[in-house]
């Protein structure tokens, strides 16, 4: 799990300076370190004829409601196509519902789908055989757990 990014700015020989330049969770003493590698995006992470369909499946510490810079888990891997940096929207589709009586005197939903709203975008960071893991990098409303995704195009 990486939890931020440093600097060292001065090397000691049984201790050594660093400067926190990002934190994405609590860093604490103790904690490993990695040598820092650049993430190298591919050149065009999205095409017309890769377009797919998929969820939010799970979030990173089981947050119920995620925004910008959250961390999500979603239901296409490897297998699929997904790659890192990929792009994918979070949207979802709103439904009018209309009462029908019938003349047996019950009562019938019918749903009439609406245009989607879309809820943010998610950028793809890691992936899996069958998941991968995502980073929430634009949010106009909250998104959850069973959210639907597509590929960005």
């Amino acid at each position: 799990m990486i939890r931020g990014v440093l600097e060292v700015t001065e090397v000691g020989d049984t201790v050594s300076y660093a400067k926190v330049l990002k934190a994405y969770e609590d860093i604490k003493p103790g904690e490993l370190l990695t040598p820092y590698q650049e993430f190298a995006e591919p050149l065009s992470a999205n095409s017309d004829d890769n377009f797919m369909e998929g969820y939010i499946v799970a979030t990173k510490l089981d947050k119920i409601g995620v925004g910008i810079t959250d961390i999500v888990y979603i239901d296409k891997g490897l297998q699929d196509g997904v790659h890192a940096g990929d792009v994918f929207e979070v949207y979802y589709i709103p439904e009018i519902e209309k009462k029908t009586w019938y003349q047996i005197g019950s009562i019938g939903l019918d749903k009439t789908p609406l245009l989607p709203d879309v809820l943010g975008e998610l950028k793809i960071v890691k992936t899996e055989k069958k998941t991968a893991t995502a980073v929430i990098v634009q949010n106009n409303y909250d998104m959850h757990v069973g959210n639907k995704i597509r590929t960005k195009r």
